[in-house]
């Protein structure tokens, strides 16, 4: 999934005024962070991690109580609806602990036109690596009679966009509820604006994907 809005950092009391909140982020460490933050939330991670939270579950059968989890961890920005494991509890804290020193460095960091476009575009680089991703892109939606219609009327390239931003975003709609879903289970700051912009940047990663792959295809035809 691409990730471009992933929440955005709030500044917590006990932070406000201090000297770190204060300290500005060199780019690089912030390119570490926005790399980090886009592929936490690429589907091959959003997996591993499941596997981490069924692990965090079977460590430990002790049951904390849900309103003393809010009063310790409230500042966090956590809420437990119910009584959770020892072990689950430890795992939600870290994972948000993690989240948001990544948002404080991003937030900290430039703020430049020019730094924000390469975090942008990094955070879509980040999305190819991840082979699920670009799995989603090529979803056989568009049949090849239909495709040879798009080739006749717009040309080859232009019906290659089109077909993968069709197949990239029906294949990303199928694998967005992964990502959501481990997401929330976390606690972590990715709402339903983030699903819904990331399952149509989906579209574009596919369009990428299909005239990318189609001129190697031709070079090697050639």
């Amino acid at each position: 999934m691409i990730n471009i809005g992933l929440g955005t950092f709030e500044t917590s009391k006990e932070e406000i005024g201090s000297a770190y909140n204060q300290t500005k982020t060199g780019f690089w460490d912030v390119v570490g962070a926005t790399f980090l933050n886009a592929w936490n939330y690429n589907p091959t991670s959003s997996l591993l991690r499941t596997k981490e939270q069924i692990e965090a579950y079977q460590q430990s059968t002790n049951y904390l109580n849900r309103d003393e989890l809010n009063k310790k961890y409230g500042s966090l920005g956590l809420n437990f609806k119910e009584d959770t494991r020892e072990g689950v509890v430890d795992y939600i804290v870290k994972r948000k602990e993690i989240e948001r020193d990544r948002q404080n460095t991003i937030a900290r960091g430039p703020q430049g036109i020019l730094a924000k476009s390469f975090f942008f575009l990094e955070s879509l680089g980040t999305s190819f690596l991840d082979p699920i991703n670009v799995a989603a892109s090529f979803v056989p939606v568009v049949g090849q009679a239909r495709f040879a219609n798009m080739v006749a009327r717009s040309g080859k390239n232009i019906a290659r966009m089109k077909k993968g931003f069709v197949e990239g975003l029906v294949g990303n709609t199928a694998i967005e509820p992964i990502v959501y879903g481990v997401a929330r289970s976390e606690q972590a700051d990715y709402d339903g604006y983030d699903a819904f912009f990331n399952i149509a940047a989906g579209g574009f990663l596919g369009s990428a994907a299909h005239v990318g792959f189609g001129r190697i295809g031709d070079q090697i035809a050639n």
